[in-house]
Parts: C-alpha cells; structure tokens; sequence
C-alpha cells in the first residue's frame, strides 16, 4: 500500500518539522511518499523539508488556492492520497493504518479525517471539524475554489477516526492575520465578479468569514445576509446549503440580536435536526428573552445531542463545524441562571450539585447557589460549600451580597441567627456585620483594602463615620484604589462630611506619603457635587497649594524646565500647575488671564468648576499706578494696626483692599497673620500657602506657616517649613533665630 501525503507550503519553518516528523512512524507499516510543493518560502522551511524528503517541488504562487493543490496532486503516485497543510499534525498513526488496511479502504473511494483545532498560545483543545482530505488516488480527483478551495471526489464517503491537531496561527500575530485577510478578501472580491449561482452564495459566505476573523462584523453581517438572500430565492427548495444558515445565525448570535438568531435557527432545523451549535445558539438566546419553556427543550437536544458526539457520532452535515461541543460548562452555568430566575431555586440547587465535581463554576453562578442555598434557608449547604475552600475577597462578596439581597421578612425571627451562621465561614463576614449591623468597629483594621470590593466599602465607610482615623486604612494603597475607595465611600454625605474636614487637618502634610494621599482624596472631592459652594472654592485653594507643596518634593523643576515638568504630570497636576502660573500674572493682564483660564478650560473641561473658581474672582476695577503706590502705604498701616493688636481694623482694611488686589501674596500673607493671632489656624494656613505660591520672596509665608505649624502641635511638619524658610532667610540673624528654635524642637 502506498500513500501519498500532499502538501503546498510557504514559509513554515515554525510548524513543517513537528507535522513532518509526526508522519515517520507510517513507514513502518506502508509504503510512505511525501510531496511537498513550496510557493515561494524565504526561511527555512525547504531545509527542513529536505530532512524527511526529496519530492520538493517549487511553483510561483498564482493566487490561486485550488491550482495549486492540484499542482501537488499531480505529482501523487499512492494508491491514496492525504491532503494536509503545514501546521496539521497526526496522532494517531495506527489509526490511519488501520483505515487504509481495512474493509472501508477496499469499500471507500474517500475519507474524512478529524481536525482537532488548538489554541496556538496555550495548546488547548477548543473545537474539532471532520473534513474531506484522504482520497483514493483516481483520475477526477481535483481541487475548485480560489481560495477555500473544496475537493471534488469520488464517492462512497467514509467517516474515519483518523485525527490531527491543528494549530492555525496565534491571533496575536496581527501582522500574518492582516497579511492573510488582506490576500483572501482580494482573492474573493476578484472570484465574486464573476461567480453565478450555488458558488456566488459559497464565495459570499466566504467573504463575511474572512471580514468576521478581522473583526469587521458589521461587513461580515452584510455579506452573509447577501448569501443568505439567494439561498432563498434557490429553486431547488429541497436541498440547503446549511453553511449559509449555520454561519448567518452564528454573526447573528454574536452580535446577541437574538430574536433574529431564533429565526434563521428555526429555518436552518427545518432541514437539520442534528446540529450541535444550532441547539446551543437556541437554547441561550432564548433564555436571553426569557421564554424559559422553549430555552428548556433546545438545552435538552443539546445535552442529548453532546453525549452522542462524545460517543463518536459524527455531525451528519460535514460542512459544518460544530464550535459548541467545548461549552457544557456555559450551558450548564445558562440553565442554573434560567431557574435562578424562574425561582425554581431547589432545581438550580440540584443542578449546580449535580455537576460541581465536573464544571468549574464561575464566581456569579458560585453566588447563585449560594443565594438559592440562604433563600431556601439550606445555611448547612452554606456552610458546606466553603467548608473545603480558599475563601477568596470575592466569596466574602457573595456571601455578603446575596444576605443582602434576600427576602428577610422570611427570617424575621432568626435574622441574628442567619448572621451568627453565616459569620462562621470567615472571619471577614464576621468583621463586616460588626462594623455594618452592629456598629463595632475594633476589627476594622484586619481587613485587607488593597483590593476594592463593596463589602469593603460598607466597612471603611461607617469606620470612617466612626473615627476620621480610619481613612488611613487605606493609605498604603495606590493612588487609583485610593480614589476608588473615596468616590465610593464620599456617596455617603455623612461620611463625605468627615472626610472633607480630614483633608483640612491634615493640609500642606510635609510627609510626602501623607501629602499624595491628602492629594489622592481632594482629587475626588473636586468631583463631588455635594460639596456646598463656600466649602468648593476653599477646597479648590487648598488643592492648589498642596499641589504646589508636592511638586516641589517630587520634580527638581529648576532642572527639568517647566516644558518636560509639564509632559510627566498627569491631567489633574497639569491643570493645577497651569492655574498657579496663571494666577501669579493676575496683577499684570486681567484680560490675558481670563483668555488663558478659558483656554485651559477648553483643554480640561472635567475642570471646568474647578476653573470657574478662577475666573470669578476678576474683577472691573481700573488699577493705577498710583493705587499701586497707596497699595504699599496701606501695607504700612496694617503691619502697625498688627503691631498695636488693632486686629478688627486691620482685617477690615484687607478685606476692601483684596476687593481691588485680588491674588497678592502680601494680602494673603497678612490675612494669615490675622487668622494665626485669632487662633483660626485653618483659615491661617490656607491664606499663608497661597501667599507662598503668589510672593517672589516666600520667607515671610513659609516662616509663618512653619509658627502655625507649631501652635498646631504638628511638630514635624513645623521643623520642615522651619527648614524651607531658612533656604530662604537673606537675614543671618533670623537664620540663627530659626536654627534655635529647630533645636528646641528636636
């Protein structure tokens, strides 16, 4: 017996030597010859080739699929012929002996073999076709088709178990995918001019696949429902070209247009009643529409139909590739939810029990037994469930959401009691109905927040009412589960009350740690609308100086250059460093102020309140020179009104002197001093930070700050202001005044 194996080639290198080698072991049995017809490669796939035959042929590639299979045929002196591609490889070879050795062999003019499709990326089986490929070599063999190109052979056909794993191409070489669906669209729309009939539907139906493998699903729909409009409108009503239905349900069906997808099914099971993706196609989307009777009957024939698969019943259709044999998981999790919603809760009970050692269960179906479990009051099932399992964030999750959910007027009398059995699963169930239902809190701290889960929330967030200190639970996060974390809790206006008022404590925070998270939280903030006018516009101010405290911590701005400070800030630190540049040439050009915060609005408009802030302080008073010049005189009469303790006095005179000067850091360094005599420290240091941005000369602000610092018992924070205002001291002996007092507070 001699067999010919077909092969047409081009660059292979990848795959050619593991389907070569995989072929060896049929010499021992028959007489083995393999040709292979190369297209034009430029790697190594020739020398590989030569390793296992000398039958190498090289033909320049004529853009034609179907010819050049039948060059290689040509070339085909065995009793059979196996046409196989590069990345196909054999499994069994006995079997392929056997076959050709066999009553079929002598009976059969052709075959079918099994192409079992693998993941390329992680060698997993994913779905498997039976196709025409071994032949009794006769004369009339031959291949039609441009580009799928389909055998025309000799019948009786044969069905064999003869295998061979497919691995195709990673979708993650984009290059090849687009080189290939670029080359086959090509090759289809030339073969479309021109194709009449039953081949026009095949080449259109061709077409909607190669646009679907690029993700041109809306192309692909078109063409598909082109192909589908002709196979209506056939003659011959008593054969379907049931790829043209099969295909069309399946783009259908991804797209979950299902009240369509219902329809082209119930065409396509009027002529195949054996069709494995049918019954799954119809059994989920109708329970997507919820007719749960009809979703019931169609998972039935796909159950039935499966067991029948996996026993070696072949689809009938061998056109037909069934996808849906590897979904039993997907389909037993789709009926759990069917009962779920038809609160047939004891069979989605059964169901899940029935087939938990065999599927691996996702976590919302693991949620779902477990609310069917509470809501039938089986809390040993509960119990038993997470008994033998790593309790995960997510389990907690679970547990916590599906108490939530259920209907607790039917445990009026034992809620306390589903809590204390509930709360023997783990030890964060039991800290979250502490914190949440009874208002202790001892345990908050034991919870892992590095991960956001609502559970989690629910704790921190009545923590957080409980003890402001209790926001520092989630400090050592990252700057995003920070954010996260706040924009959740903050939905709770007490809680957003408390949270508010932290970021006013701990304003300008030397440590940069404390610093990013005090900025991290007034990052959220300035997006919360519940936040009332007067306590948005002090927010506002303070987020600017702390911004400008950070940077100047993490950026050497004087070596970076503002261009390339710019291009490492994120939108947020931009928009913040922009204001500050502009507000400090206020005094300069109110007009070409106004133009710059609306253009940084424009660019920024998730700012637009924050800039609004801004824009609403210009005013229309003319400045003249000589008011500039009282300006300095009135300073005068405030430091001695200061001097003398006139305080009132002094406060008044700012105040109409800020209606005319609006951002001068003088006003605001003096504004400070009035606040730190009247103790009101708050109001001290946010107009001393803003008098820091705004003064060329910052000793008297930082100084000042460093004395509020102080007062306030902030110590640390007190000795770092201490230092920065010493950078900046031109005076030896307040230098030496403020190296005394470091030392008396170290």
């Amino acid at each position: 017996m001699k067999l010919s194996v077909a092969m047409i080639v081009k660059n292979e290198e990848n795959n050619l030597d593991r389907t070569l080698k995989a072929l060896m072991d049929l010499n021992k049995k028959l007489d083995l010859e393999i040709i292979i017809v190369d297209t034009g490669s430029t790697d190594k796939t020739m020398d590989i080739a030569r390793k296992y035959t000398d039958k190498l042929y090289e033909h320049k590639w004529s853009g034609n699929f179907s010819e050049m299979r039948n060059i290689s045929l040509s070339y085909c002196s065995g009793d059979w012929v196996l046409v196989l591609d590069a990345d196909e490889v054999l499994e069994d070879p006995d079997k392929l002996i056997e076959f050709l050795y066999s009553d079929k062999g002598e009976l059969f003019n052709s075959a079918t073999i099994r192409i079992r499709n693998y993941d390329k990326d992680d060698d997993k089986y994913t779905n498997e076709a039976s196709l025409i490929r071994l032949f009794r070599n006769s004369k009339g063999l031959k291949y039609t088709g441009k580009v799928h190109e389909q055998p025309v052979y000799k019948k009786p056909l044969a069905n064999s178990e003869v295998s061979f794993k497919h691995y195709g191409y990673s979708a993650d070489d984009y290059e090849l995918m687009n080189y290939k669906f670029e080359r086959n669209k090509e090759l289809l729309e030339d073969e479309l001019k021109t194709a009449k009939g039953d081949y026009k539907i095949y080449v259109l139906f061709q077409l909607s696949k190669t646009y679907s493998m690029a993700n041109k699903n809306d192309t692909a729909l078109k063409y598909i429902k082109k192909a589908y409009d002709l196979e209506k409108k056939r003659k011959d009503k008593d054969t379907i070209h049931s790829f043209v239905y099969h295909w069309y349900a399946s783009v259908l069906f991804n797209r979950k247009e299902y009240e369509k997808t219902i329809k082209i099914c119930k065409e396509f099971e009027e002529y195949c009643d054996d069709n494995l993706d049918l019954f799954y196609m119809m059994a989920i989307s109708y329970s997507c529409r919820e007719d749960f009777k009809a979703a019931y009957k169609y998972y039935d024939k796909y159950f039935c139909l499966r067991e029948k698969r996996l026993d070696g019943e072949l689809n009938r259709d061998l056109s037909l590739t069934e996808g849906s044999l590897k979904s039993y998981d997907k389909m037993i999790s789709n009926i759990i939810i069917c009962y779920y919603k038809e609160k047939k809760y004891d069979k989605a009970i059964s169901e899940f029990k029935k087939n938990s050692k065999e599927v691996k269960f996702g976590n919302d179906i693991e949620a779902l037994y477990v609310f069917c479990c509470m809501v039938t009051k089986r809390l040993s099932k509960v119990i038993d469930f997470y008994k033998d399992k790593k309790i995960r964030d997510e389990d907690v999750e679970s547990v916590i959401m599906n108490f939530n959910n259920i209907d607790t007027y039917e445990y009026v009398q034992d809620i306390k009691e589903v809590e204390k059995v509930l709360s023997e699963i783990d030890e964060r169930v039991k800290i979250y109905f502490d914190c949440v239902k009874n208002s202790c809190y001892k345990d908050a701290d034991k919870i892992d927040y590095s991960i956001m889960y609502e559970w989690k929330c629910s704790i921190l967030e009545r923590a957080i009412v409980n003890d402001s200190k209790n926001i520092e639970l989630i400090k050592d996060n990252t700057n995003e589960v920070i954010k996260a974390y706040i924009e959740k809790v903050c939905n709770n206006f007490e809680c957003l009350e408390v949270v508010y008022n932290y970021t006013k404590e701990k304003f300008l925070s030397t440590e940069i740690k404390d610093l990013n998270f005090v900025c991290n939280i007034e990052n959220v903030l300035m997006f919360n609308g519940s936040i009332s006018k007067d306590k948005f516009e002090d927010l506002v101010f303070r987020v600017l100086a702390n911004k400008s405290l950070y940077r100047s911590f993490v950026y050497n701005i004087e070596q970076i250059g503002e261009i390339n400070l710019r291009l490492v800030l994120d939108s947020y630190d931009r928009v913040c460093y922009d204001i500050e540049k502009e507000i400090k040439s206020y005094s300069k050009d109110r007009l070409s102020y106004v133009k710059k915060l609306r253009s940084i609005m424009e660019d920024s408009k998730a700012y637009t309140k924050v800039i609004k802030t801004f824009i609403s302080k210009v005013t229309d008073n003319p400045i003249s020179e000589e008011m500039i010049r009282e300006k300095e005189n009135i300073f005068n009469i405030i430091e001695n009104m200061i001097s003398n303790n006139n305080i009132n006095a002094a406060e008044d005179l700012l105040i109409n002197l800020e209606e005319v000067f609006k951002f001068d850091g003088k006003i605001y360094n003096y504004k400070g001093v009035i606040y730190f005599i009247k103790q009101d420290y708050t109001n001290a240091l946010e107009n001393l930070s803003l008098a820091a941005i705004l003064m060329e000369d910052k000793f008297d602000s930082l100084f000042n700050i460093a004395c509020v610092m102080e007062n306030m018992k902030r110590i640390n924070d007190a000795k770092k202001f201490y230092e920065l205002s010493y950078k900046c001291c031109g005076d030896d002996s307040m230098k030496e005044q403020i190296n005394e007092i470091l030392q008396s507070l170290n």
